[in-house]
């Protein structure tokens, strides 16, 4: 179902592997690698296995999707992208989720990087987090405040 000729039906095949994925992990990792690399695949499509990625969590695509975040030019592929870095929890995603926290072209990928910082939990998120708590839009300062609050709850699990 993930050649289909439908992207829909390809969609809903490819987010399906987030809940049936982590039986043959290899397997899935190839088959959403697949999709994500075909540039002629629809950008939704292609979304979607970047979800995947984040929800179960594959540390070893970091490169992959640090890679596709750089080349794409699809606001929804790299919306995903930032959403699914937050998830993994990849250190490494640092960087990218600050990158996309200045893409005010891309609200949506800004608000996704807002919450994807508190996500990783990374205490240097704090000095682009906090700054954006006088922000005149409303979303990211509530997003700025739920994504403070998850720096804050991490920083009590561990003291």
């Amino acid at each position: 179902m993930v050649e289909d000729g439908d992207p829909q039906v390809r969609y809903a095949a490819v987010t399906q592997l987030a809940t049936v994925g982590s039986r043959d992990r290899e397997r899935t990792l190839r088959a959403v690698r697949k999709v994500l690399w075909n540039p002629e695949e629809d950008a939704t499509v292609r979304a979607g296995a970047a979800d995947v990625l984040g929800g179960l969590r594959f540390h070893e695509a970091y490169p992959d999707l640090e890679k596709l975040f750089h080349e794409s030019k699809d606001w929804v592929v790299r919306f995903s992208i930032v959403a699914a870095l937050g998830e993994m929890g990849v250190p490494e995603a640092f960087s990218i989720l600050v990158e996309a926290l200045q893409s005010r072209d891309e609200p949506l990928v800004q608000l996704a990087a807002i919450g994807a910082l508190g996500e990783l939990g990374d205490e240097r998120a704090r000095a682009h987090l906090e700054p954006l708590m006088n922000n005149a839009d409303a979303s990211i300062v509530e997003r700025a405040r739920f994504a403070l609050e998850a720096l804050d709850a991490r920083r009590g699990k561990s003291t």
